[in-house]
C-alpha cells in the first residue's frame, strides 16, 4: 500500500489500515515528508548559466550539463541485490538546495574561465535572458 497524508482524515485512514496488521515476511516501509519542489525559475536560471557558457566556450551546453554533473556529483543510495550503491541522479530530481548548489559550483567555474554570469535576483538577469533568446539560444 502507498499512501500520501495530507489531512488528518488520510492519517487516521492510514493508521486504522496498518493497525493490527500482521507481519508475515519482508516488508519494506518508508515515511518521508512531501518537499515543495524547486520552483521552474531555479531550473532556467540554471540552463541560462549553461548557456551563457555555452555561447562564450564553443561547447555544446548539454556538453557542459553532463560535464559539470559529471564533476559536482550527487547521490542517492539504492538497494540493488541487498547491496547498498550510491547511484547518480540527474538535476530534474535536485531539490532547492541541491540546485543551488549546483548552479553556484558552474557559476564559479565560468568565473574561473572568466565568464561572467549574472546572479539570479540581478536587475540585469532579463537583458542577458533576452539577448541569449533573442539569438534563439533559450
Amino acid at each position: 500500500m502507498k499512501a500520501t497524508i495530507r489531512t488528518n482524515s488520510d492519517k487516521e485512514a492510514f493508521l486504522d489500515h496498518v493497525k493490527g496488521k500482521d507481519i508475515d515476511g519482508a516488508y519494506r516501509a518508508e515515511f518521508s515528508k512531501i518537499r515543495r519542489k524547486r520552483s521552474l525559475n531555479a531550473n532556467g536560471y540554471f540552463w541560462l548559466i549553461l548557456t551563457i557558457g555555452s555561447y562564450e566556450t564553443g561547447n555544446d551546453k548539454d556538453d557542459l550539463y553532463y560535464y559539470f554533473m559529471d564533476k559536482y556529483p550527487t547521490t542517492r543510495e539504492v538497494e540493488i541485490s541487498d547491496e547498498i550503491h550510491l547511484v547518480p541522479i540527474t538535476s530534474s530530481a535536485f531539490n532547492t538546495a541541491q540546485m543551488a548548489t549546483l548552479t553556484d559550483n558552474v557559476r564559479r567555474e565560468l568565473a574561473m574561465m572568466g565568464i561572467a554570469t549574472p546572479d539570479a535576483d540581478s536587475d540585469k538577469l532579463i537583458d542577458v535572458y533576452n539577448f541569449y533568446h533573442d539569438r534563439n539560444l533559450v
